[in-house]
């Protein structure tokens, strides 16, 4: 087994974060992978918030429980919203990158 320790993984956790890594660097444009991976985290947050909005809305929680489920959606949301603002500006760069490359 692996153990993840801070931001270092060991074990076959690392073989298989290497190997997903190292074949995207070897196959793709940098920014088109950062790109992928930042929309399927947005689509994933996004659903997950829908999701605590669904919970919300049963009839089985008490109004605390309803409450704090309200206000992790409400993070999830702003969450997006960071990583979003993230991914904008990541493009912005990227296309500056490639109008510099054919110059």
């Amino acid at each position: 087994t692996a153990y993840e320790i801070g931001v270092r993984l060991v074990g076959s956790e690392m073989c298989i974060r290497d190997s997903i890594y190292n074949e995207h660097e070897k196959n793709a444009d940098k920014f088109k992978v950062f790109d992928q991976f930042v929309d399927e985290s947005k689509e994933k947050i996004s659903k997950a918030a829908d999701n605590l909005i669904i919970l919300h809305k049963s009839d089985k929680l008490n109004d605390e429980t309803r409450s704090t489920l309200k206000s992790l959606e409400k993070k999830l949301r702003l969450v997006f919203k960071e990583i979003d603002d993230i991914d904008k500006e990541v493009e912005d760069i990227a296309r500056r990158f490639r109008l510099d490359k054919l110059s």
